[in-house]
């Protein structure tokens, strides 16, 4: 933000947002664009945020739902998860993140598709295979794979059992 005596000037990319605020309380968006702000007293401030598959804190969500429901509905996405349910969430069509029992997240919804996929693990733990496809195992805490196949059984026997003879 750029002040020349009483105009505090502010360019939003396309992308972003901006959240006015004066004296520190949330006043309106900015949409992209030029904006050029009358600001005698010097309270405004602004805050740039980017829009395109990203993440918003939960607790700044939590108080701008309070103050302004509406707002909130029209820009974020909130995903909870309840005690027994995960979620898969998805940006554009593509799942990107896998959400834990009792978790919120909050994503920007302006200029990215937010959908979720919640699963109820409380009837059944095991995770489908149409949704193993859709997470990244090797860096999830979530999901554990045990796979045991009849054959390293076979071979483990007989290897048991030449052991036993050999001695």
């Amino acid at each position: 933000m750029n002040r020349y005596l009483f105009i505090a000037r502010v360019t939003v990319k396309d992308g972003e947002r901006a959240f006015l605020l004066r004296n520190g309380r949330f006043e309106r968006v900015l949409e992209p664009g030029r904006h050029a702000l009358l600001d005698p007293r010097h309270e405004l401030a602004v805050e740039l945020h980017n829009v395109v598959r990203a993440e918003f804190a939960a607790d700044r969500y939590a108080v701008l739902k309070s103050a302004r429901p509406d707002l909130a509905a029209a820009l974020f996405e909130a995903v909870e998860t309840k005690a027994d349910e995960i979620a898969i969430v998805k940006l554009d069509g593509r799942p990107t993140h896998l959400m834990a029992p009792w978790q919120t997240r909050v994503f920007w919804k302006v200029a990215t598709g937010v959908e979720a996929e919640r699963i109820d693990v409380a009837s059944d733990p095991k995770v489908a295979p149409r949704h193993l496809a859709m997470v990244a195992r090797e860096r999830n805490t979530l999901v554990a794979e045990h796979v045991v196949e009849n054959q390293v059984n076979s071979v483990l026997r007989d290897v048991a059992a030449e052991c036993i003879s050999s001695h």
